[in-house]
């Protein structure tokens, strides 16, 4: 195929029906590999013993290929609050873990273009949610001794993974040293990383306020406060958006995956709904046959790639080496939607979609 420019094109040459996408990747807790295989012409999504069915769930969730358990809940209540308020504009505010797992886009791609047929709602992400993301950005590989042994071994067996991460071909006489995993985003930062480029894509694409706090000089304070730290941006969070309620006369309506959080903001007045993500295993196996499109499953990917720091992913006797983040990755490349890619011996970066 030509030079490929989004993930995309490379699924298109890659996939089909009558062959399985199969999907190799790495836990990063002890370095074990992990297999999924997408059948395209069953509609089915399996896995190997080694991948926690929760994670498979939650890729999938996020990837928007399954229903968030509150769906209904929240259609009602943004429809009652829409009523309520004289049919004046709807106020959403987002927790750092929605737009992690880009629920919104997923919601209104699933639920129509327009939640009530003639208004959109306006989105307000806090400033708090921005500066969780890029802490956990910060966050790079370092003590994961297993998986950097397991890693090491695969990369020397396999010259495509060098090339994917370190941009070269690997020599062989030195590749041993040229191997520094070091510095590389962890699954935690690889999370923040992914925030951070759901949070752009907000922006761009929905109306979307992001509240500016006047408290900013948390944001060095907080690195010292270890186990405290998701407790912190939480109560942040909540004091930006009743702020902001307060200060434009406004009611906005507080959406998290976090139980505790939920309940919290309740216990302090607001309004919030919990986003109960989908729990069961026989979920995977119901799934609407109309999400096994190249653009569910490119999302799909670019989940399994904050669970994994590269993936091989194989239909029939071809193959293609993808990574979310690799050595010597730019700022622009870290914010915008970028993917590395190995295909036929070539290194490429293309776009995400």
């Amino acid at each position: 195929m030509m030079e490929p420019r989004t993930l995309l094109e490379i699924l298109g040459a890659l996939v089909d029906k009558d062959e399985p996408l199969t999907i190799q990747g790495w836990n990063e807790r002890n370095g074990d590999s992990v297999v999924v295989s997408v059948d395209i012409g069953s509609k089915k999504i399996r896995s190997n013993e080694e991948i926690d069915s929760q994670e498979l769930i939650q890729m999938a969730w996020s990837a928007g290929m399954l229903a968030s358990a509150s769906k209904e809940d929240l259609t009602k209540k943004v429809r009652d609050n829409w009523q309520n308020s004289g049919k004046c504009s709807i106020i959403l505010a987002l927790d750092t873990n929605l737009v992690i797992a880009r629920f919104y886009p997923n919601y209104v791609r699933n639920n129509s273009l327009e939640l009530l047929g003639h208004v959109t709602p306006i989105l307000v992400v806090p400033g708090a949610v921005d500066h969780e993301l890029h802490y956990m950005l910060n966050h790079s590989i370092s003590g994961e001794s297993a998986f950097i042994e397991e890693m090491k071994d695969e990369i020397e067996s396999d010259r495509n993974l060098y090339t994917l991460l370190f941009g070269t071909s690997a020599d062989s006489e030195s590749s041993d040293d040229l191997i520094d995993l070091f510095g590389l985003p962890s699954k935690f930062g690889r999370v923040g990383m992914k925030g951070i480029r759901e949070e752009r894509r907000l922006q761009e694409d929905y109306p979307t306020i992001k509240s500016m706090p006047t408290h900013l000089y948390y944001s060095e304070r907080i690195q010292s406060e270890g186990k405290l730290v998701d407790a912190v941006f939480d109560s942040l969070i909540r004091y930006e958006i009743q702020f902001f309620e307060k200060n434009t006369d406004s009611n906005v309506l507080f959406l998290t995956a976090d139980k505790h959080q939920h309940v919290t903001a309740l216990n302090e007045g607001m309004e919030s709904i919990f986003i109960e993500q989908p729990g069961e295993q026989e979920t995977l196996n119901n799934m609407n046959e109309n999400r096994f499109t190249l653009q569910y499953l490119g999302r799909f990917l670019e989940e399994f790639l904050v669970y994994s720091p590269a993936l091989k992913v194989t239909a029939g006797d071809s193959t293609v080496y993808l990574a979310s983040a690799w050595k010597g990755m730019t700022t622009e490349e870290t914010r915008l939607d970028k993917i590395r890619c190995v295909l036929n011996e070539n290194l490429y970066t293309v776009d995400a979609n």
